[in-house]
């Protein structure tokens, strides 16, 4: 049976359909998206569901894949298929990323709402057991078995492009013109012949079982793609990973982003690491709500508890 809305204590948000089908594979149950099939019943629904409003809901969790940097600000490695916890979300904007531009940073949304300063302190606390029970949930999956190569693990030094290296390969010559053409963008880093010289030396990769880190997510309306930038506005910012759905999401709902880590935020990011990314990522969502405890001595929160702190 659908459970009444007033029920409903905890909502999950994916922007992909396979972050959602991540995150559905693991539900222990599920109910169908819409059990009302009148128009009035239906109207009826949206206007009881959860909202800041209403302040039925208690934690929102944002799932899904992210680029990271390849080494933490507290110098452990970040790996792909690795998990992000975000302690605040770091705003950005396309005047961050290009050279001469003056920093456009517009907000700090720091997770002081829904008792999530209290959660991620927890979480950072207890983050060897959750390791642990995120690779438990992991492994039940039948899905286990797209971890790709651990020979794509390796980031490139951020200033080796991704782009084609001879000239008769390059139909616009872009690629030798300081930019970077379509074709090359298309490629896979094999195809490109990327050299593997230029890869960052990691430590031996043993096992699948992903890390979880916790640190400022950015937060931004483009995709992060460069490593120079990556790390310029890493070091300034002091943020650890990219994606691009949390700040728009904080607008309306503050959230804890949780996050796998599909690529290294750079030219040489490729898709093959999304899958498995976004599975670890709800594996992890499924390990916080063991870890989280439900506020039941109060009756929820103001509307303007929900207003994200806003540092210049």
């Amino acid at each position: 049976m659908f459970p009444a809305p007033s029920n409903i204590k905890i909502c999950i948000i994916c922007a992909l359909k396979l972050e959602a089908d991540a995150v559905t594979s693991l539900l222990d149950t599920t109910y169908p998206m819409n059990p009302y099939h009148d128009k009035e019943s239906q109207r009826r629904q949206r206007s009881s569901l959860p909202s800041r409003r209403n302040n039925t809901l208690q934690l929102a969790i944002l799932v899904g894949i992210c680029g990271a940097i390849p080494k933490h600000h507290n110098g452990r490695h970040i790996m792909l298929g690795d998990i992000i916890i975000s302690k605040s979300v770091t705003e950005y904007s396309l005047g961050t990323l290009l050279p001469g531009y003056k920093n456009n940073l517009s907000a700090n949304h720091n997770p002081s709402t829904l008792n999530f300063k209290t959660l991620a302190s927890d979480l950072e606390k207890s983050y060897h057991s959750l390791e642990t029970q995120t690779s438990a949930y992991l492994h039940k999956t039948q899905h286990s078995t797209i971890h790709p190569s651990a020979q794509q693990i390796l980031p490139f030094h951020p200033n080796y492009p991704h782009k084609h290296r001879h000239r008769q390969t390059c139909k616009s010559n872009a690629c030798f013109e300081n930019r970077v053409c379509q074709d090359a963008i298309a490629s896979s880093c094999d195809e490109l012949n990327c050299a593997p010289q230029y890869l960052l030396p990691r430590y031996p990769v043993h096992s699948i079982r992903p890390s979880i880190h916790f640190g400022s997510v950015a937060s931004g309306d483009i995709v992060m793609k460069s490593g120079v930038l990556r790390d310029v506005f890493a070091e300034k910012e002091g943020v650890v990973a990219f994606e691009m759905e949390a700040a728009g999401v904080w607008a309306y709902l503050p959230c804890l982003v949780v996050k796998g880590v599909c690529d290294y935020a750079d030219s040489h990011k490729e898709k093959s690491w999304q899958g498995f990314a976004a599975l670890s990522a709800a594996a992890c969502a499924k390990a916080v709500l063991g870890v989280w405890k439900p506020e039941h001595e109060h009756d929820g929160c103001d509307e303007d508890s929900y207003t994200p702190d806003v540092k210049p």
